[in-house]
């Protein structure tokens, strides 16, 4: 081969390289919003079906999305959601606390990488108080890791509060938060229960908005967990507890979690 040959075949290798490194680092071809809404839709479905393996493979579907310019904070989003969900659904079919810790850790992560691409993606920060709080929670028997989590946690939940005092999301992490928390570390049981009556009133009557892609659950969420909190009062409000229970099937019928173990708990 003359030297010639040779440089033009060394150039045309690193032109081929560059171009699949390239590639593998673009979207899919014809990578779209409404492609990426499909699979949002997706999720959500398969998050109130409790279906783990689907959770899992479409939020690996979503992660060619995350390299979009337009569409990679959104899919950012939505694959933490799907990692928090599927941590939340096997927790409750009594996966290993091991195992849901790694879950609300990938969430996080997506929560932070979305937060990257968009440091005012209120949502996401509201994503990423929930994973946090999570997290402090499976690491209670750890000090130190819980300490840590915290230290974060506790100026995030203050933040998202004032940035979005109307957001049925925040309601639904921040009124946990409140409700869990021992009296003198920021409990309030009746804030909690206000809280969550407040957001489901604002969730009945927000308009839609344009963004497809932006998150929009919540009303059905602060049924349930409104139920969930009249069943661990003292004493239990059971008639609470069942009346939204019952409303949160009504808005989501699908809903394995409150279909087959949060209504039965109420009678």
């Amino acid at each position: 081969m003359s030297v010639l040959a040779a440089v033009v075949s060394a150039c045309c290798a690193v032109v081929l390289a560059t171009s699949a490194a390239h590639a593998a680092q673009s979207p899919p071809a014809g990578a779209s919003g409404a492609e990426l809404l499909r699979l949002v839709t997706s999720v959500q479905d398969a998050d109130y079906r409790g279906e783990l393996v689907r959770l899992r493979t479409l939020a690996d579907s979503m992660q060619p999305y995350t390299l979009s310019r337009d569409l990679g904070a959104r899919a950012r989003y939505w694959r933490g959601f799907a990692h928090w969900r599927h941590a939340l659904n096997a927790l409750n079919d009594g996966a290993g606390e091991d195992s849901v810790d790694q879950d609300f850790a990938a969430a996080i992560a997506e929560f932070r990488e979305a937060l990257a691409t968009d440091s005012a993606d209120v949502e996401s920060r509201i994503g990423l108080a929930a994973g946090l709080g999570n997290r402090a929670y499976f690491n209670r028997r750890n000090r130190e890791r819980t300490t840590e989590f915290l230290t974060e946690l506790r100026p995030l939940l203050a933040r998202i509060r004032t940035e979005a005092p109307d957001n049925p999301r925040m309601m639904f992490v921040v009124s946990a938060n409140l409700f869990w928390a021992p009296p003198g570390k920021g409990g309030d049981r009746e804030a909690a229960l206000a809280m969550l009556r407040r957001g489901i009133r604002l969730s009945a009557s927000q308009p839609s908005r344009g963004d497809d892609l932006a998150p929009a659950w919540g009303e059905p969420e602060l049924h349930m967990l409104l139920g969930w909190f009249s069943l661990n009062l003292d004493p239990p409000d059971r008639a609470s507890a069942r009346s939204h229970a019952e409303e949160a099937l009504r808005l989501r019928p699908q809903w394995r979690y409150v279909r087959d173990r949060l209504l039965p708990q109420t009678r």
